[in-house]
């Protein structure tokens, strides 16, 4: 089933509020981590701006950053406290929300020192919490709520799914719910593809499904294929950083540049957004415009 494509840009706490300038209010799908909202301060300065820019405004958890900066100790203090997350999400008044997840590549749980399946279990009470919380909480009710599904192998993403359904949680209005895959941002093809085409099928059709941390357009492209609606990325700014374009292959590519300085670097990022969403709406890889734009970037 092919659906219409939609790609949020990370925003990673950094310059991107430059970038944000170039384009028309309401343009582009923006993700902020609770966890980047706790770290960096210069969000609140820009944050008018990046609402105007903003057509979605999606808060993740972003435990990975907590996990990374406190080790073991960010499991119990933060996703045991999914209460504490949520009210760091709301500061930006966002339109998506995803619960406290703890994503489940071997090398994060290590550093969380915990096993695969209380990962799973933890994220399961904390999509419980921010539901119910979303049925009472008045400043919810007009949110869109991420229903993360966790795991690494299919069959942990089998129990993951199998216990949502149990709880009733494929019953929920698909207007104000949403369904994302996690741990698949380190995966490539055909692991990608194998693991999200499962985790879609297992969804009923109606529901948006969002897939976490998808770079590549032509991943994201194929993904699109089979009913992933959106997919979020930090390539624009990462690539931006390095003086990069990302081309029509995925690929990065540096650039030839007299000089590189901040307001470099912001048109970089802008320019990678928005190649970014030009590729993810349409199918551009075959396009003749190819060519010149490579020899109009100087790219090496």
């Amino acid at each position: 089933m092919e659906v219409k494509m939609e790609i949020f840009h990370v925003l990673m706490g950094g310059a991107e509020h430059r970038a944000l300038r170039f384009f028309d209010d309401k343009e582009l799908n923006l993700l902020i981590a609770a966890s980047m909202l706790s770290f960096e301060a210069r969000w609140k300065k820009h944050l008018n701006l990046i609402q105007s820019k903003a057509k979605l405004l999606f808060a993740d958890s972003g435990l990975l950053g907590w996990i990374k900066k406190y080790g073991p100790g960010a499991v119990e203090e933060y996703a045991g406290n999914p209460q504490k997350v949520l009210d760091i999400q709301m500061q930006i008044n966002p339109d998506v929300i995803a619960h406290v997840d703890i994503p489940c590549e071997d090398s994060i749980l290590e550093m969380a020192k915990l096993d695969r399946m209380s990962a799973i279990n933890r994220t399961i009470q904390n999509a419980e919490f921010l539901i119910e919380e979303s049925m009472k909480n008045q400043e919810l009710k007009d949110k869109k709520i991420a229903i993360v599904v966790q795991g690494f192998h299919l069959s942990e993403y089998e129990y993951c799914l199998n216990e949502y359904e149990k709880r009733g949680f494929f019953n929920l209005p698909s207007e104000n719910y949403w369904f994302a895959i996690g741990s698949v941002c380190m995966r490539k093809p055909p692991d990608l593809y194998t693991t999200t085409k499962f985790v879609r099928e297992a969804i009923p059709q109606h529901y948006h499904v969002h897939c976490f941390g998808i770079a590549n357009p032509k991943w994201v492209l194929e993904m699109k294929k089979y009913g992933i609606n959106s997919v979020d990325s930090a390539t624009a700014s990462f690539a931006a950083a390095m003086f990069q374009v990302i081309d029509y292959e995925g690929k990065r590519r540096r650039l030839k540049l007299p000089s590189k300085d901040k307001y470099m670097f912001a048109a970089l990022a802008a320019f990678n957004m928005a190649s970014l969403q030009k590729q993810v709406k349409d199918d551009v890889s075959g396009d003749p415009q190819c060519e010149l734009f490579e020899e109009i970037c100087c790219i090496k």
